[in-house]
């Protein structure tokens, strides 16, 4: 079986990481705790979390400590790691590279960007987009 078709768990909450089409990036979202795997061929971290926007929805509120902290990929523990302004914790693969995002180094990620930025993209125009997207896909397949 493909990597990429097996079903990967969240390393934060244990809940079941969902592919989605965001901005044409392809994400390993988390339904439960709203935080995100990225694979290290999809780019720096700090790019996908600025180009997806808005952060995936959280059903659940989660401390980050009911998942395993094991790579999806891999399975190896993913280790703690500082990136941005201000600084946001994410974690790493050692083997993979791929970074778990949690919702709110998402969030404080985006906030930075935004005010460096000085204009925040229009959450409505951004899930037009991304049903756009995923309707191309769709089409396509």
């Amino acid at each position: 079986m493909n990597y990429r078709n097996a079903v990967l768990r969240c390393p934060g909450c244990g809940g079941q990481l969902e592919e989605q089409i965001r901005r044409a990036l392809r994400i390993e979202a988390c339904s439960a705790c709203g935080g995100m795997f990225i694979d290290w061929l999809d780019g720096e971290v700090r790019e996908v979390v600025n180009r997806v926007a808005t952060p995936p929805a959280a059903s659940e509120q989660h401390d980050g400590d009911a998942g395993d902290g094991a790579c999806p990929r891999c399975g190896i523990a993913l280790h703690s790691e500082s990136i941005g302004d201000p600084t946001a914790d994410i974690l790493r693969c050692g083997s993979c590279a791929g970074a778990f995002v949690s919702l709110s180094a998402f969030r404080l990620l985006r906030s930075a960007e935004d005010e460096n930025d000085g204009s925040a993209d229009d959450p409505i125009l951004t899930r037009v987009l991304d049903a756009l997207e995923r309707i191309v896909t769709f089409r396509r397949s």
